[in-house]
């Protein structure tokens, strides 16, 4: 079993949680486990998976979205 259990910091850890949730719910795939869960100041994203490759495309995928969530919250609106 392959597993993956990493706290990453962020400002926002509910906006990024709240927007991982729909990947979270329509999963293409049931090869790989998947939780998130928000702490004070960072999101816990643990990953397990039997099959390597399965693991690896989860966990570039779960990262690269994590941090578009994060980039995309600092956007500020202009008025």
């Amino acid at each position: 079993m392959h597993t993956l259990d990493i706290s990453i910091p962020t400002k926002k850890p509910e906006v990024i949680k709240k927007s991982l949730e729909p990947e979270l719910k329509s999963s293409p795939t049931k090869k790989s486990e998947i939780k998130i869960e928000k702490q004070k100041n960072q999101i816990k994203l643990k990953i397990k998976s039997r099959e390597l490759s399965s693991f690896r495309a989860a966990m570039n995928s779960w990262l690269r979205w994590i941090q578009v969530a994060q980039e995309s919250s600092q956007i500020k609106k202009k008025d």
